[in-house]
């Protein structure tokens, strides 16, 4: 009687064990793989002064200004100096881009807000060559990333550190009698 009491409470045990190893196999299974995206998209990571941008029409600019803003005036223009560090053993594509902050209210028309992107020697990258300063709405959608758009995509080699700067003005020829704002986020992501 007492063997065989053992016996079921030695088969009883392997059950146990069996059932919580295949538990956890499939929660390994289910963190690494349904999370994959997640875990490309942070291995190249920014890192900036001011992430979030707001900017506001109390000094509107021309654009030859705009590309040589040098210093940060409350609210009128910014200029942000941001870095990106692949993080990963392996070279990656990259994607740069702004993701607008739905403001609901007094927001500046997306023609009047040009953007700048160079590296952190003043040379414009990307869209951006032969000094191009394109307004949000002419900047290409994202399209996996809600109120995105893109500003510059390249490769960064593994463990690569890379500087830019972007500026972001409103239009000289932007008028309204109230103050009005635009709010942005700047983001990096693997692709």
């Amino acid at each position: 009687m007492i063997n065989v009491k053992k016996k079921k409470n030695f088969n009883l045990n392997i059950f146990l064990f069996t059932v919580i190893a295949v538990l956890l196999c499939v929660l390994v299974y289910f963190i690494v793989f349904t999370n994959k995206n997640n875990i490309d998209e942070a291995d190249v990571i920014l890192y900036a002064d001011l992430e979030n941008v707001t900017i506001d029409n109390s000094l509107p600019v021309n654009d030859k200004f705009g590309k040589t803003i040098s210093d940060n005036i409350s609210g009128g223009y910014k200029k942000v100096d941001f870095e990106i560090v692949n993080v990963s053993s392996k070279s990656k594509t990259y994607q740069l881009y702004i993701k607008k902050n739905n403001l609901n209210t007094n927001e500046i028309n997306n023609d009047f807000v040009k953007f700048y992107l160079t590296d952190d020697k003043d040379n414009p990258v990307g869209i951006f060559d032969n000094n191009k300063a394109p307004s949000y709405r002419n900047l290409s959608y994202i399209k996996d990333k809600a109120d995105s758009k893109v500003l510059y995509t390249d490769k960064i080699d593994k463990y690569q550190r890379k500087k830019f700067i972007i500026r972001v003005w409103v239009t000289d020829n932007y008028v309204s009698l109230s103050n009005n704002y635009f709010s942005f986020d700047i983001g990096v992501r693997s692709i």
